[in-house]
Protein backbone atom coordinates (compact mmCIF):
# COMPACT_ATOMS: atom_id res chain seq x y z
CA UNK A 1 0.00 0.00 0.00
CA UNK A 2 2.80 2.38 0.91
CA UNK A 3 4.59 1.58 -2.34
CA UNK A 4 1.48 2.40 -4.35
CA UNK A 5 1.06 5.76 -2.66
CA UNK A 6 4.67 6.62 -3.26
CA UNK A 7 4.34 5.68 -6.94
CA UNK A 8 1.16 7.72 -7.26
CA UNK A 9 2.74 10.77 -5.66
CA UNK A 10 5.75 10.48 -7.93
CA UNK A 11 3.53 10.23 -10.98
CA UNK A 12 1.50 13.28 -9.88
CA UNK A 13 4.68 15.25 -9.24
CA UNK A 14 5.92 14.31 -12.71
CA UNK A 15 2.64 15.40 -14.33
CA UNK A 16 2.57 18.71 -12.44
CA UNK A 17 6.24 19.33 -13.24
CA UNK A 18 5.58 18.61 -16.88
CA UNK A 19 2.68 21.04 -16.98
CA UNK A 20 4.75 23.76 -15.32
CA UNK A 21 7.66 23.14 -17.69
CA UNK A 22 5.34 23.27 -20.68
CA UNK A 23 3.82 26.58 -19.57
CA UNK A 24 7.27 28.07 -19.04
CA UNK A 25 8.43 26.76 -22.39
CA UNK A 26 5.33 28.20 -24.11
CA UNK A 27 5.82 31.60 -22.47
CA UNK A 28 9.46 31.67 -23.52
CA UNK A 29 8.64 30.82 -27.13
CA UNK A 30 5.81 33.35 -27.18
CA UNK A 31 8.17 36.05 -25.94
CA UNK A 32 10.70 35.08 -28.58
CA UNK A 33 7.99 35.15 -31.23
CA UNK A 34 6.73 38.58 -30.17
CA UNK A 35 10.27 39.92 -30.00
CA UNK A 36 10.90 38.71 -33.49
CA UNK A 37 7.67 40.25 -34.78
CA UNK A 38 8.03 43.82 -33.42
CA UNK A 39 6.34 46.62 -35.34
CA UNK A 40 8.40 47.61 -38.39
CA UNK A 41 9.93 51.11 -38.52
CA UNK A 42 7.57 53.86 -39.70
CA UNK A 43 8.58 56.00 -42.67
CA UNK A 44 8.04 59.71 -42.04
CA UNK A 45 9.26 63.13 -43.12
CA UNK A 46 10.92 65.38 -40.56
CA UNK A 47 12.54 68.79 -40.29
CA UNK A 48 14.44 70.84 -37.75
CA UNK A 49 12.14 73.40 -36.15
CA UNK A 50 13.27 76.80 -37.52
CA UNK A 51 13.01 80.16 -35.79
CA UNK A 52 12.00 82.83 -38.29
CA UNK A 53 10.64 86.34 -38.55
CA UNK A 54 6.90 86.44 -38.15
CA UNK A 55 5.06 89.50 -39.44
CA UNK A 56 1.40 89.59 -38.36
CA UNK A 57 -0.82 89.99 -41.39
CA UNK A 58 -4.41 90.30 -42.41
CA UNK A 59 -5.42 88.19 -45.38
CA UNK A 60 -8.32 88.67 -47.75
CA UNK A 61 -9.46 87.68 -51.20
CA UNK A 62 -10.70 90.14 -53.77
CA UNK A 63 -10.87 91.03 -57.43
CA UNK A 64 -9.24 93.51 -59.78
CA UNK A 65 -11.06 96.43 -61.36
CA UNK A 66 -9.79 98.68 -64.14
CA UNK A 67 -9.06 102.34 -63.51
CA UNK A 68 -11.20 103.20 -66.56
CA UNK A 69 -13.45 100.84 -68.47
CA UNK A 70 -16.42 101.55 -70.75
CA UNK A 71 -18.52 99.90 -73.42
CA UNK A 72 -18.30 101.87 -76.66
CA UNK A 73 -21.73 102.28 -78.26
CA UNK A 74 -23.36 104.43 -80.92
CA UNK A 75 -25.59 107.39 -80.08
CA UNK A 76 -27.31 107.36 -83.48
CA UNK A 77 -28.52 104.79 -85.96
CA UNK A 78 -26.70 104.31 -89.23
CA UNK A 79 -24.73 102.19 -91.63
CA UNK A 80 -21.13 101.41 -90.64
CA UNK A 81 -18.86 103.02 -93.22
CA UNK A 82 -15.46 102.30 -91.62
CA UNK A 83 -14.09 100.46 -88.59
CA UNK A 84 -10.89 102.10 -87.35
CA UNK A 85 -9.56 99.47 -84.97
CA UNK A 86 -8.82 95.78 -84.58
CA UNK A 87 -9.64 93.64 -81.56
CA UNK A 88 -7.08 94.03 -78.77
CA UNK A 89 -5.45 97.12 -80.28
CA UNK A 90 -3.81 99.75 -78.07
CA UNK A 91 -5.23 103.16 -78.94
CA UNK A 92 -4.89 106.78 -77.86
CA UNK A 93 -7.51 109.24 -76.75
CA UNK A 94 -9.25 110.82 -79.76
CA UNK A 95 -8.50 107.98 -82.18
CA UNK A 96 -11.46 107.30 -84.49
CA UNK A 97 -12.94 103.89 -83.73
CA UNK A 98 -15.97 103.90 -85.99
CA UNK A 99 -17.43 106.04 -88.79
CA UNK A 100 -21.06 105.81 -89.89
CA UNK A 101 -22.35 106.79 -93.32
CA UNK A 102 -23.16 110.53 -93.13
CA UNK A 103 -23.95 111.43 -96.76
CA UNK A 104 -27.62 112.12 -96.04
CA UNK A 105 -26.77 114.12 -92.94
CA UNK A 106 -24.20 116.15 -94.90
CA UNK A 107 -26.82 116.98 -97.52
CA UNK A 108 -29.24 118.11 -94.82
CA UNK A 109 -26.48 120.25 -93.35
CA UNK A 110 -25.96 121.99 -96.69
CA UNK A 111 -29.68 122.69 -96.92
CA UNK A 112 -29.75 124.12 -93.42
CA UNK A 113 -26.69 126.28 -94.09
CA UNK A 114 -28.40 127.66 -97.21
CA UNK A 115 -31.48 128.46 -95.14
CA UNK A 116 -29.21 130.20 -92.61
CA UNK A 117 -27.64 132.33 -95.35
CA UNK A 118 -31.10 133.27 -96.64
CA UNK A 119 -32.27 134.19 -93.14
CA UNK A 120 -29.18 136.38 -92.65
CA UNK A 121 -29.77 138.15 -95.97
CA UNK A 122 -33.44 138.72 -95.12
CA UNK A 123 -32.45 140.22 -91.77
CA UNK A 124 -29.95 142.60 -93.41
CA UNK A 125 -32.48 143.73 -96.02
CA UNK A 126 -35.24 144.31 -93.47
CA UNK A 127 -32.77 146.10 -91.22
CA UNK A 128 -32.06 148.66 -93.98
CA UNK A 129 -35.79 149.09 -94.60
CA UNK A 130 -36.42 149.49 -90.89
CA UNK A 131 -34.02 152.43 -90.81
CA UNK A 132 -36.21 154.25 -93.33
CA UNK A 133 -39.35 153.10 -91.51
CA UNK A 134 -40.39 150.79 -94.36
CA UNK A 135 -40.97 147.76 -92.07
CA UNK A 136 -42.09 147.42 -88.50
CA UNK A 137 -39.99 146.44 -85.50
CA UNK A 138 -42.02 143.25 -85.23
CA UNK A 139 -40.86 142.21 -88.69
CA UNK A 140 -37.24 142.82 -87.70
CA UNK A 141 -37.66 140.77 -84.50
CA UNK A 142 -39.15 137.92 -86.51
CA UNK A 143 -36.20 137.99 -88.89
CA UNK A 144 -33.72 137.87 -86.00
CA UNK A 145 -35.56 134.96 -84.40
CA UNK A 146 -35.66 133.10 -87.72
CA UNK A 147 -31.89 133.54 -88.17
CA UNK A 148 -31.24 132.27 -84.63
CA UNK A 149 -33.39 129.18 -85.35
CA UNK A 150 -31.51 128.51 -88.59
CA UNK A 151 -28.15 128.80 -86.83
CA UNK A 152 -29.32 126.41 -84.09
CA UNK A 153 -30.48 123.92 -86.72
CA UNK A 154 -27.08 124.07 -88.44
CA UNK A 155 -25.31 123.51 -85.11
CA UNK A 156 -27.64 120.62 -84.27
CA UNK A 157 -26.98 118.98 -87.62
CA UNK A 158 -23.24 119.34 -87.18
CA UNK A 159 -23.55 117.61 -83.80
CA UNK A 160 -25.47 114.78 -85.44
CA UNK A 161 -22.75 114.42 -88.05
CA UNK A 162 -20.13 114.41 -85.28
CA UNK A 163 -22.01 111.55 -83.65
CA UNK A 164 -21.40 109.44 -86.73
CA UNK A 165 -17.69 109.39 -85.76
CA UNK A 166 -17.00 107.50 -82.52
CA UNK A 167 -13.67 108.37 -80.92
CA UNK A 168 -11.78 106.92 -77.95
CA UNK A 169 -12.51 108.84 -74.73
CA UNK A 170 -9.17 107.83 -73.14
CA UNK A 171 -6.02 105.80 -73.76
CA UNK A 172 -6.50 102.06 -73.46
CA UNK A 173 -6.96 98.69 -75.10
CA UNK A 174 -10.05 97.90 -77.14
CA UNK A 175 -11.80 94.59 -76.67
CA UNK A 176 -13.34 92.24 -79.19
CA UNK A 177 -15.09 93.96 -82.11
CA UNK A 178 -18.84 93.36 -82.33
CA UNK A 179 -19.63 95.09 -85.64
CA UNK A 180 -18.48 94.99 -89.27
CA UNK A 181 -18.39 97.46 -92.13
CA UNK A 182 -21.71 97.64 -93.95
CA UNK A 183 -23.66 96.64 -90.84
CA UNK A 184 -26.63 98.72 -89.70
CA UNK A 185 -26.50 99.62 -86.02
CA UNK A 186 -29.05 101.21 -83.72
CA UNK A 187 -28.51 103.65 -80.85
CA UNK A 188 -27.06 101.84 -77.84
CA UNK A 189 -25.60 98.93 -79.81
CA UNK A 190 -22.23 97.98 -78.27
CA UNK A 191 -19.35 98.34 -80.70
CA UNK A 192 -16.54 97.16 -78.39
CA UNK A 193 -15.11 97.77 -74.94
CA UNK A 194 -12.29 100.11 -74.00
CA UNK A 195 -10.18 99.48 -70.90
CA UNK A 196 -7.30 101.37 -69.34
CA UNK A 197 -5.55 98.91 -67.02
CA UNK A 198 -2.25 100.74 -66.57
CA UNK A 199 -3.52 101.10 -63.01
CA UNK A 200 -5.89 98.72 -61.27
CA UNK A 201 -8.13 98.88 -58.25
CA UNK A 202 -8.31 95.94 -55.83
CA UNK A 203 -11.67 95.43 -54.13
CA UNK A 204 -11.73 93.28 -50.98
CA UNK A 205 -13.33 93.10 -47.52
CA UNK A 206 -11.94 92.86 -43.99
CA UNK A 207 -13.67 92.20 -40.64
CA UNK A 208 -14.86 95.27 -38.76
CA UNK A 209 -12.57 94.57 -35.77
CA UNK A 210 -9.49 95.62 -37.79
CA UNK A 211 -10.99 99.00 -38.70
CA UNK A 212 -9.00 100.89 -36.06
CA UNK A 213 -5.70 99.82 -37.67
CA UNK A 214 -6.70 100.50 -41.28
CA UNK A 215 -5.85 103.77 -42.98
CA UNK A 216 -5.56 105.26 -46.43
CA UNK A 217 -2.10 104.84 -47.94
CA UNK A 218 -1.35 101.60 -46.05
CA UNK A 219 0.76 99.21 -48.20
CA UNK A 220 -0.76 95.97 -49.46
CA UNK A 221 0.72 92.97 -51.25
CA UNK A 222 -1.25 91.25 -53.99
CA UNK A 223 -0.74 87.77 -55.44
CA UNK A 224 -2.51 86.06 -58.34
CA UNK A 225 -2.35 82.41 -59.30
CA UNK A 226 -1.50 83.36 -62.89
CA UNK A 227 1.90 84.57 -61.61
CA UNK A 228 2.44 82.55 -58.40
CA UNK A 229 6.08 83.59 -57.97
CA UNK A 230 5.42 87.34 -58.11
CA UNK A 231 4.16 89.83 -55.55
CA UNK A 232 2.50 93.05 -56.69
CA UNK A 233 2.64 96.12 -54.47
CA UNK A 234 -0.21 98.55 -53.93
CA UNK A 235 -1.72 100.81 -51.29
CA UNK A 236 -5.12 101.42 -49.77
CA UNK A 237 -6.95 104.33 -51.39
CA UNK A 238 -10.37 104.26 -49.75
CA UNK A 239 -12.48 102.66 -47.02
CA UNK A 240 -16.21 102.33 -47.45
CA UNK A 241 -17.92 104.63 -44.93
CA UNK A 242 -20.44 101.86 -44.13
CA UNK A 243 -19.97 98.37 -42.66
CA UNK A 244 -22.01 95.63 -44.31
CA UNK A 245 -24.73 94.79 -41.78
CA UNK A 246 -25.01 91.21 -43.05
CA UNK A 247 -21.33 90.20 -42.90
CA UNK A 248 -19.95 92.90 -40.53
CA UNK A 249 -17.16 93.46 -43.05
CA UNK A 250 -15.88 96.73 -44.40
CA UNK A 251 -15.24 97.18 -48.11
CA UNK A 252 -11.67 98.31 -48.89
CA UNK A 253 -10.27 99.70 -52.14
CA UNK A 254 -6.57 99.56 -52.98
CA UNK A 255 -4.72 100.77 -56.05
CA UNK A 256 -1.73 99.25 -57.81
CA UNK A 257 0.33 99.99 -60.92
CA UNK A 258 0.20 97.58 -63.84
CA UNK A 259 2.69 99.08 -66.33
CA UNK A 260 3.37 95.84 -68.20
CA UNK A 261 -0.28 94.89 -68.44
CA UNK A 262 0.26 91.49 -66.83
CA UNK A 263 -2.88 91.68 -64.73
CA UNK A 264 -6.39 92.02 -66.11
CA UNK A 265 -9.59 93.37 -64.57
CA UNK A 266 -11.78 90.70 -63.02
CA UNK A 267 -8.90 88.52 -61.82
CA UNK A 268 -9.20 86.76 -58.46
CA UNK A 269 -6.44 87.91 -56.08
CA UNK A 270 -5.14 87.26 -52.58
CA UNK A 271 -4.35 90.34 -50.51
CA UNK A 272 -1.99 90.55 -47.53
CA UNK A 273 -1.65 93.60 -45.27
CA UNK A 274 1.09 93.82 -42.62
CA UNK A 275 0.15 95.11 -39.19
CA UNK A 276 1.77 95.28 -35.77
CA UNK A 277 5.49 94.70 -35.11
CA UNK A 278 7.85 92.08 -36.49
CA UNK A 279 8.11 89.05 -34.19
CA UNK A 280 10.33 85.96 -33.92
CA UNK A 281 8.66 82.58 -33.68
CA UNK A 282 9.25 78.88 -34.26
CA UNK A 283 7.22 77.84 -37.28
CA UNK A 284 6.11 74.41 -38.42
CA UNK A 285 3.95 73.19 -41.29
CA UNK A 286 0.38 72.60 -40.17
CA UNK A 287 0.68 68.93 -41.25
CA UNK A 288 3.03 68.36 -38.29
CA UNK A 289 0.26 68.97 -35.75
CA UNK A 290 -2.48 66.68 -34.53
CA UNK A 291 -5.40 68.41 -32.83
CA UNK A 292 -7.16 66.46 -30.11
CA UNK A 293 -9.87 67.34 -27.62
CA UNK A 294 -7.18 67.72 -24.95
CA UNK A 295 -4.83 69.89 -27.05
CA UNK A 296 -2.40 69.97 -29.96
CA UNK A 297 0.44 67.46 -30.17
CA UNK A 298 3.43 66.76 -32.37
CA UNK A 299 5.97 63.93 -32.60
CA UNK A 300 9.64 64.66 -32.09
CA UNK A 301 12.28 62.43 -33.66
CA UNK A 302 14.76 61.54 -30.89
CA UNK A 303 18.13 60.03 -31.77
CA UNK A 304 19.47 56.99 -29.86
CA UNK A 305 22.66 54.97 -30.30
CA UNK A 306 22.22 51.21 -30.77
CA UNK A 307 25.01 48.88 -31.86
CA UNK A 308 27.05 51.91 -32.91
CA UNK A 309 24.27 53.18 -35.20
CA UNK A 310 21.94 56.16 -34.88
CA UNK A 311 18.35 55.12 -34.32
CA UNK A 312 15.42 57.56 -34.45
CA UNK A 313 12.41 57.05 -32.19
CA UNK A 314 9.14 58.95 -31.89
CA UNK A 315 8.25 60.98 -28.81
CA UNK A 316 4.86 62.68 -28.54
CA UNK A 317 4.73 66.13 -26.90
CA UNK A 318 2.05 68.76 -26.30
CA UNK A 319 2.47 72.19 -27.90
CA UNK A 320 0.79 75.58 -27.67
CA UNK A 321 0.05 77.11 -31.06
CA UNK A 322 -0.22 80.74 -32.13
CA UNK A 323 -1.20 82.51 -35.34
CA UNK A 324 -1.29 80.85 -38.75
CA UNK A 325 -0.05 82.06 -42.12
CA UNK A 326 -0.52 79.96 -45.23
CA UNK A 327 0.74 76.42 -44.54
CA UNK A 328 2.60 77.49 -41.39
CA UNK A 329 1.65 77.82 -37.74
CA UNK A 330 3.60 79.52 -34.94
CA UNK A 331 4.58 77.33 -31.97
CA UNK A 332 4.61 79.23 -28.67
CA UNK A 333 5.48 76.37 -26.28
CA UNK A 334 6.62 72.75 -26.43
CA UNK A 335 9.30 72.95 -29.13
CA UNK A 336 12.76 74.51 -29.21
CA UNK A 337 14.57 75.76 -32.28
CA UNK A 338 16.55 72.87 -33.79
CA UNK A 339 14.29 70.07 -32.49
CA UNK A 340 13.64 67.47 -35.17
CA UNK A 341 9.88 67.35 -35.77
CA UNK A 342 7.90 64.77 -37.73
CA UNK A 343 5.98 66.65 -40.43
CA UNK A 344 4.01 63.80 -42.02
CA UNK A 345 3.23 60.15 -41.35
CA UNK A 346 2.49 60.67 -37.66
CA UNK A 347 -0.93 58.94 -37.82
CA UNK A 348 0.79 55.54 -37.46
CA UNK A 349 3.12 56.60 -34.63
CA UNK A 350 3.14 56.13 -30.87
CA UNK A 351 5.80 56.77 -28.27
CA UNK A 352 8.89 54.68 -28.98
CA UNK A 353 8.09 53.85 -32.61
CA UNK A 354 11.28 53.45 -34.65
CA UNK A 355 11.45 55.99 -37.48
CA UNK A 356 12.88 55.99 -40.96
CA UNK A 357 13.17 59.61 -42.15
CA UNK A 358 12.67 60.10 -45.90
CA UNK A 359 12.36 63.73 -47.04
CA UNK A 360 12.17 63.13 -50.77
CA UNK A 361 8.51 64.25 -50.76
CA UNK A 362 7.88 66.93 -48.13
CA UNK A 363 4.56 68.55 -47.18
CA UNK A 364 3.90 72.12 -48.28
CA UNK A 365 5.42 74.73 -45.98
CA UNK A 366 4.68 77.99 -47.82
CA UNK A 367 3.81 81.15 -45.90
CA UNK A 368 1.76 82.44 -48.84
CA UNK A 369 0.45 79.47 -50.85
CA UNK A 370 -1.62 80.02 -53.95
CA UNK A 371 -4.59 77.89 -55.05
CA UNK A 372 -3.90 75.67 -58.05
CA UNK A 373 -6.46 75.97 -60.82
CA UNK A 374 -4.63 74.27 -63.60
Amino acid sequence: MTKRMIMMLLMMAAVIGGVIWFQMFKAKKMAEFLAGNAAPPAMVTAMEAPESDWQPQWHAVGSLRAKQSVNISSEVAGLVAKVGFTSGQVIKRGDVLLTLDSNTAQAQLQALKAAEVLAASTLQRDLQQYRVHAVSRAKLDADEADLAVKKAQVKEQRERIAQTRITAPFDGVVGIRHIDEGQYIRPGDVVTSLTNHSQLFVDFSLPQQVLAELESGQPVRVRVNAFPEEDFAGHITALNPNVDAASRNIQVEAQMDNPQGQLLPGMFVQVAINHGTLQHAITLPQTALSFQAYGATIFLAKAEQKDGKELWKAEQVFVKTGAKRGDQVAILEGVKAGDKVVTSGQMKLRNGTVLVIDNRVEPSNDATPMPQDR
